[in-house]
């Protein structure tokens, strides 16, 4: 995804979301130090919701927050976030992430399973990982 191209909707942000993560070769992105799940990790490693936050409005500080609270957080006090983010549902974002902290760790198999799922739950479509252009 180009890095400061706002999301048009929920279809657009899912369908950056798996491509991105199916690029990086379905790499979890972690803290080395803590095992914990971050939105930029070593080797320019970004988590499912990371993928979604332009350069330009990340700041360490974002770390070990969820998205969902992040995001809200953020949106009132910054209106250049709320832009961003203006079109995508928030519970999309913590879907995102949740399939990326929670099913990542298990390998390509259980995250297409979950993006299916996310795709039903959302009336989203989804792209087996064959029919896409990468």
């Amino acid at each position: 995804m180009a890095a400061n191209i706002r999301p048009k909707n929920n279809q657009d942000a899912f369908d950056k979301v798996l491509k991105a993560i199916r690029k990086q070769n379905y790499v979890q992105s972690q803290d080395p130090l803590t095992e914990t799940c971050v939105y930029r990790g070593p080797n320019s490693v970004r988590c499912a919701a990371g993928h979604l936050i332009p350069n330009s409005l990340y700041r360490k500080e974002m770390e070990g927050k969820n998205i969902s609270s992040l995001i809200s957080s953020l949106i009132r006090n910054n209106p250049e976030i709320a832009y961003y983010f203006g079109n995508i549902s928030i519970n999309l974002l913590q879907s995102l992430q949740s399939a990326h902290d929670s099913q990542l760790m298990y390998g390509e198999q259980a995250w297409e399973f979950q993006m299916k799922k996310i795709a039903n739950s959302y009336n989203l479509v989804y792209t087996e990982p064959s029919g896409e252009l990468v």
